[in-house]
């Protein structure tokens, strides 16, 4: 029986991939940047990949049974392959909650400790007391959506005795850390009660500029938003303009509408707003809980067992 043949467009390391050998598979591998089209002459039916589909058609390939994505964002995956229903698509939409959830914690942390300001002020060596910090405790934060980013996230802040409320379609979660979740139609009454508003959303028609202008007025004066997900949930023109008017107390990015963010965007010299480079996924740990997710899967396809993460293409994720 010949094996099932595996392409990587990343080198996990020697010993995984002769882990992935001795699982049962005949491993290639190609850096994406390397593919070209005689990759699709080769027949795969596994490839382990991020974005291959600018060099390869993958719909071409009649040996291809399944793609399994090394990110959570299925936006880049072609209609053509979609539509095709013969090959399964997975995404990483486990392995980096942890990283990410920590991250929404030092976010918030550092807005309410005044972080960038004592930041400012040890360059200047200015010697000057803030009182204006806030507690997280007895705080609510309000995540958009109840994932598990959200999830692993809200846990965390559960330890400081702050308030967590979720929101997504069904106003239910079966997520403990949650004290309410809010439906889709309870937007207002949401945004309306958080201290500060943390976006794990998916880019979908649905959520496209959720936090328009309307939506950011809102918000508390004084509140703060933290967007870990996708950058077209909120309007960046309407943000920009309530930062001027000094409607929110700190504003912590890592993703934005466009990417990189253009250095003539306002956004990079606001006192109160934190910008890191859609870097939230990344820890020293990064590359083996993303190794460990392939693994299993693999582990799971060769026996017949149910995948992990199947990308829902009518959710968006």
């Amino acid at each position: 029986m010949n094996k099932p043949k595996v392409l990587f467009t990343f080198h996990y390391g020697k010993d995984n991939l002769k882990k992935v050998e001795d699982l049962g598979y005949e491993v290639s591998f190609i850096r994406e940047e390397e593919l070209t089209k005689e990759a699709e002459k080769t027949p795969y039916e596994v490839i382990v990949c991020y974005d291959p589909f600018r060099e390869m058609n993958l719909a071409s390939m009649p040996s291809l049974k399944w793609v399994q994505l090394v990110s959570k964002g299925i936006n880049h995956v072609p209609e053509d392959l979609v539509r095709s229903g013969r090959v399964t698509i997975t995404n990483n939409a486990a392995a980096t909650s942890v990283p990410i959830a920590e991250l929404v914690v030092s976010y918030l942390l550092q807005i309410y400790k005044q972080a960038p300001l004592f930041h400012k002020r040890q360059q200047e060596k200015n010697w000057t007391v803030c009182k204006d910090i806030l507690e997280v405790y007895g705080k609510t934060v309000g995540f958009l959506g109840t994932g598990k980013i959200a999830a692993e996230a809200a846990r965390r802040l559960k330890a400081f005795d702050a308030v967590i409320l979720g929101f997504n379609h069904t106003g239910r979660s079966n997520c403990p850390h949650f004290d309410e979740v809010f439906p889709l139609e309870s937007l207002e009454e949401f945004l309306s009660r958080c201290d500060t508003v943390v976006s794990t959303l998916p880019h979908t028609e649905e959520t496209y500029h959720l936090l328009d202008s309307r939506a950011l007025s809102m918000m508390k004066k004084g509140s703060s938003i933290i967007n870990v997900s996708r950058g077209s949930i909120i309007d960046e023109e309407a943000l920009i303009e309530k930062l001027n008017e000094n409607h929110f107390r700190g504003v912590a990015l890592d993703v934005f509408e466009k990417e990189p963010l253009p250095p003539d965007s306002p956004l990079w010299s606001m006192e109160n707003v934190i910008i890191t480079p859609h870097n939230a996924l990344y820890s020293d740990l990064y590359v083996r809980r993303v190794f460990d997710m392939i693994y299993e899967n693999l582990r799971r396809y060769l026996s017949g067992e149910p995948l992990e993460n199947i990308a829902d293409f009518t959710k968006g994720y």
